[in-house]
């Protein structure tokens, strides 16, 4: 069993409060940019989306439709969010933090067909599955948005009642 930290501030605190400035008076500003200040937002991002699940179902249109929510690991992937559908319906979620809007690649469209094999066969009964994009902005449409993402929902969409 993995637990997560889902606390936003000590998240926060952890990463970049404790660890001190070590006298840099200008810490926060030499900070962004990097692979850990990349990290930790994604990972914020991804709590976010678990905290407004009630909002993320319903820019998806599932309010009423029974879920189960939550995060996989294995050694062979890492999927931010599963949502099983009581209507035979699975929901993989990608969630991409990004400054404007997100453009899927080759490489990461390879990703996610193989997420989606894995979560195939996670599910052995007959189920309908789907990958949602959970992006900042927008996603751009090129080949491979369209033949990967079937819907995609706006950080904006988690903050509407």
């Amino acid at each position: 069993m993995i637990f997560q930290l889902s606390d936003f501030y000590t998240m926060f605190y952890y990463q970049f409060v404790k660890k001190g400035s070590y006298g840099d008076e200008d810490y926060w500003m030499h900070t962004q940019g990097t692979a850990a200040y990349n990290t930790w937002k994604g990972l914020s991002f991804e709590r976010l989306c678990f905290a407004h699940l009630q909002q993320l179902k319903h820019a998806l249109g599932v309010d009423g439709v029974q879920t189960k929510a939550f995060a996989y690991y294995s050694d062979k992937t890492q999927i931010d969010m599963i949502l099983e559908r009581g209507d035979r319906n699975v929901n993989i979620l990608e969630m991409k933090y990004c400054d404007g809007p997100y453009t899927l690649t080759a490489k990461e469209t390879e990703k996610m067909k193989a997420r989606k094999e894995i979560v195939s066969i996670l599910y052995r009964k007959r189920m309908a599955f789907s990958v949602i994009m959970v992006t900042t902005e927008s996603v751009v449409q090129n080949q491979y948005a369209s033949e990967m993402i079937q819907r995609t929902v706006r950080l904006n969409d988690l903050f509407k009642d």
